[in-house]
């Protein structure tokens, strides 16, 4: 590290020498145009291109990849903020490869196929970060994994197979969310610009981030209650229906008061006591479990603490939203 003096120039203007090996592994030379961005206490140097911005594009071999590796790879290039995506298929195959994509590309919000030769798929975002709203986003998440989780618990309740169904096919709704955040807060890691266009700090994006993170988990617990709805042809009997529904309840009440900090609509002192009940709900959840040991039906008794875990897993999420809340409330008073 190397420090610098201010120096102040003609009265008006203060100025920074920069070190010229530094400024030359930079491409930096003079008359360069540098982007200054404030960043909390810190303020952070970006060259400028002519004043333009530059498309990140990627190319990927998919000769040798079977259909999943062919997803996760057009995934991964969209996490990191890929603005092209070319597939590139020297076998030839790209009209037997094409459903494969256009399932991956529908799974991804923005993303698109644009063009498609023998050996070529080329695919492009159309989303302009300045017409997204990760705030927004992350709003839109919680009310899918709220929603999948109150219908979750009804399912398991009523044995309803049909609305179990639907719970796991709005899994991939709240998937196509979550990465459209981590897309974004990626983003923000190597493009200083990207906060600005965003309309938030990288703390904030940060913030979004950790908890869509734990939402998608919720909303993959839901999904998983939701396939359990088979193991009961008949109901729940009626103790464990009801310590569930309850339990559930407050599970769900908690996940939106976590909620509630991230978006800053709550009290500061809220978070806190978000954790302390979270933490008294875990414990009420294995009271719960702990009965199970004595049912004379080792087989229900098996599959209902199974819903349980999938409560106390749920409650821990909620428990690391309202973390995020807490560290929200003290960048907030500083």
């Amino acid at each position: 590290m190397e420090t610098r003096k201010v120096q102040l120039s003609g009265g008006t203007t203060y100025t920074v020498s920069l070190p010229k090996q530094w400024a030359d592994e930079h491409n930096i030379d003079s008359g360069s145009v540098l982007y200054l961005y404030p960043d909390d206490r810190s303020l952070l140097l970006e060259t400028v291109d002519d004043g333009s911005e530059r498309a990140k594009t990627a190319r990927i071999d998919i000769s040798q990849q079977d259909e999943q590796p062919i997803r996760q790879s057009i995934r991964a290039a969209y996490l990191a903020g890929y603005d092209e995506i070319t597939l590139l298929d020297h076998g030839g195959e790209t009209g037997r490869r094409r459903h494969v994509v256009t399932t991956a590309v529908d799974r991804l919000c923005g993303l698109e196929i644009i063009e498609g030769t023998e050996n070529t798929i080329t695919l492009r975002n159309l989303l302009d970060s300045d017409t997204i709203s990760v705030r927004k986003s992350t709003l839109r998440l919680q009310l899918i994994t709220l929603a999948m989780f109150r219908d979750a618990v009804e399912a398991i309740v009523d044995s309803d197979v049909e609305l179990a169904s639907q719970v796991s096919d709005r899994t991939s709704e709240a998937d196509k969310h979550f990465a459209l955040i981590e897309r974004q807060f990626r983003r923000s890691l190597s493009d200083l610009q990207e906060a600005d266009r965003l309309g938030c700090s990288r703390v904030e994006l940060f913030g979004y981030y950790r908890a869509a993170t734990h939402l998608d988990r919720i909303a993959g617990c839901a999904t998983s209650m939701a396939e359990h709805v088979d193991q009961f042809q008949t109901p729940l009997p009626a103790t464990f229906s009801r310590a569930f529904q309850e339990h559930a309840s407050e599970t769900k009440h908690l996940q939106e008061r976590a909620c509630n900090t991230v978006f800053r609509t709550s009290e500061s002192a809220e978070s806190h006591a978000i954790v302390r009940d979270c933490t008294r709900q875990r414990k009420a959840i294995d009271v719960e479990r702990e009965r199970l040991f004595d049912h004379e039906d080792s087989s229900v008794a098996s599959s209902v603490n199974s819903l349980f875990d999938y409560l106390d897993r749920t409650v821990r999420n909620a428990r690391a939203i309202a973390e995020v809340g807490v560290r929200i409330t003290i960048d907030d008073a500083h």
